[in-house]
């Protein structure tokens, strides 16, 4: 099924939206999309907070590997930065 059958885009703001992606990413151990998806986060205002505590909840219920993962979110939030 693609995304396009399952409805339209628009009904989350821009932010819950990109912090639910990167959620996603988390859970799904999607190394290849995490750093964009914080890039995209901070765009919409998400704050490194808020993204450290999407984190949190994705080692919790997803048991995604949490150390490894800080990291990555610390290097695109400096880069982010720069």
């Amino acid at each position: 099924m693609a995304s396009e059958d399952i409805g339209p885009i628009g009904a989350l703001p821009p932010k819950t939206r990109e912090l639910t992606a990167l959620g996603c990413a988390f859970a799904l151990r999607r190394e290849d999309r995490i750093e964009s998806c914080v890039t995209d986060c901070l765009r919409v205002g998400a704050t490194p907070e808020e993204i450290m505590e999407v984190l949190r909840l994705a080692t919790v219920m997803a048991e995604c590997p949490g150390d490894k993962y800080r990291a990555i979110v610390q290097e695109a939030i400096a880069a982010f930065g720069r």
